[in-house]
């Protein structure tokens, strides 16, 4: 009697589980679903992996000594990676430094990634920014993870300045999940 009953209950399960026409539908993180009906399984995605490449700013942004915004804030919604196209002139600027701040709010403070140095007797933790140690016009993207978890976020510039400030003339960015 026992081996006719734990029969029924494994056949009777899977076969009612079959037979019932049933919908099941799992939002992931890059926006898509997947819908299994009558054992067939269905995957859609609904958000691209990459979005396409936007403008940070339409007009110029000049270096100046101290940090000054290129563009407004920028969302980087549920996507891991931007990457950041920039294109200027140097013309008596020295020392140009690109650089991303982290908001946390929309209009709130802004915080500066770290990165870890090691030297020979210590280890300092500096704030994160790149430097264009050719002083050139320029023309190069560079990548920021954002991890998905990173509401809003500035680039950011300055430079040593001579006698006529250069320019990032062209600043964009497009994301993309991993």
């Amino acid at each position: 009697m026992r081996y006719f009953i734990a029969l029924w209950l494994i056949f009777g399960f899977c076969y009612s589980a079959h037979a019932a026409d049933q919908t099941v539908e799992i939002q992931g993180r890059k926006g898509g679903t997947v819908d299994v009906t009558d054992s067939k399984l269905e995957v859609t995605q609904t958000a691209p992996d990459m979005i396409d490449y936007a403008l940070l700013t339409t007009s110029p942004a000049t270096f100046t000594a101290s940090w000054a915004d290129v563009g407004g804030e920028n969302s980087c919604g549920e996507y891991d990676v931007a990457n950041i196209f920039m294109k200027g002139t140097v013309d008596t600027c020295t020392d140009m430094q690109f650089r991303i701040v982290v908001l946390h709010t929309t209009g709130g403070d802004e915080f500066t990634p770290l990165i870890r140095t090691v030297g020979t007797s210590s280890v300092a933790v500096e704030d994160h920014y790149y430097e264009m140690t050719d002083d050139a016009d320029f023309a190069f993207v560079f990548r920021f993870d954002c991890f998905g978890s990173i509401p809003f976020w500035k680039l950011q510039i300055r430079a040593t300045i001579g006698g006529s400030p250069g320019a990032v003339s062209v600043a964009g960015v497009n994301y993309n999940v991993r």
